[in-house]
């Protein structure tokens, strides 16, 4: 068991048991991908109709690459997985935050402004006196 405790220690133990299929299938999709751009390239001396097979093949095998990145970006996030929110909800909160900060920041260095630069209070006339 680990040492750490809590929701960060379980995504860490989680990402650990999911890390080597998300290389393995990646590392598939790369050689699935290679294969097809060498029976391209051997087909494609000239341009025939297995040619343009194999220019989909590889366009389509470079489309599955890409939702198996993509796939692996969405899900690679450990904090939004501890916090049991998806990735875009963290991000979101986050750029809220950031807004919030920026605006209370900008509040206190208006506010220190103010009370650095006042003007000097007024002073009035005094009427003398009538006895």
């Amino acid at each position: 068991m680990h040492k750490t405790s809590g929701p960060f220690a379980r995504t860490s133990i989680g990402l650990a048991l999911i890390k080597p299929c998300l290389k393995r299938g990646r590392k598939m999709a790369r050689r699935a991908l290679e294969d097809a751009k060498v029976a391209r390239d051997r087909e494609c001396i000239k341009v025939g109709p297995i040619c343009r097979v194999r220019e989909d093949a590889v366009a389509a095998r470079q489309r599955k690459l890409d939702e198996a990145l993509a796939e692996v970006r969405a899900t690679a996030d450990p904090q939004a997985d501890a916090l049991h929110i998806t990735p875009n909800a963290l991000r979101a909160a986050k750029a809220g935050a950031m807004v919030a900060i920026c605006l209370a920041a900008g509040y206190v260095i208006s506010l220190g402004w103010g009370l650095l630069f006042r003007s000097p209070p007024q002073t009035r006339a005094r009427r003398p006196r009538s006895v």
